[in-house]
């Protein structure tokens, strides 16, 4: 039997700003498939910024583990 740990994963950010201006579903799309790479590879922490096609810190993603 597999032991399963409770997570709650939290988005949040800002899409007011010039990098979703042109398209911003293609810029939505290319940060969640960046943070989905970043939990894929086991380096996401407990909190973890979100930065923006120009480098702009726009929120945090967060992986809150459940007892």
């Amino acid at each position: 039997m597999t032991n399963h740990h409770a997570e709650t994963v939290t988005i949040q950010f800002s899409t007011e700003n010039d990098a979703f201006a042109e398209n911003p579903c293609a810029e939505i799309e290319r940060i969640l498939h960046n943070i989905a790479e970043h939990i894929g590879s086991g380096m996401a922490c407990p909190s973890n910024a979100i930065s923006d096609a120009n480098g702009n810190h726009i929120g945090t993603f967060a992986i809150h583990a459940h007892a």
